[in-house]
């Protein structure tokens, strides 16, 4: 078991994404079938993450995450709590050369102290 703090770190994974792909995530947590959806928008006023409930799944899109030299969480973002009670959170960094992003996507699971 690898942990980040006190946090279980539960799915970690790099993406190679094109422009205007999007990742689709399905895994299993300790019996939550969990669904993501990433996805980017270079386009957007100003950088950020957003985090929106749709049926099934949370889509996270990440604005303006469009550098070469990187961009990140600078610590990890609530996603959700499992049945459990134990929060999950998401860290993530990404690389964006020529509208190809390279992502590295990490979910944790655990408390809000560090």
């Amino acid at each position: 078991m690898e942990k980040i703090g006190n946090r279980k770190l539960v799915y970690s994974q790099n993406f190679i994404v094109p422009e205007g792909e999007r990742v689709d995530i399905t895994s299993n947590l300790e019996g939550w079938n969990l669904r993501i959806v990433i996805a980017f928008d270079p386009k957007g006023s100003e950088q950020g993450v957003t985090i929106k409930p749709i049926d099934d799944y949370a889509l996270i899109t990440f604005i303006k995450w469009d550098n070469s030299l990187g961009t990140c969480t600078s610590k990890p973002l609530e996603l959700g709590t499992h049945h459990k009670g134990n929060k999950l959170f998401f860290s993530a960094t990404n690389y964006c050369i020529s509208g190809t992003n390279k992502l590295t996507f990490q979910l944790l699971m655990g408390d809000d102290n560090v």
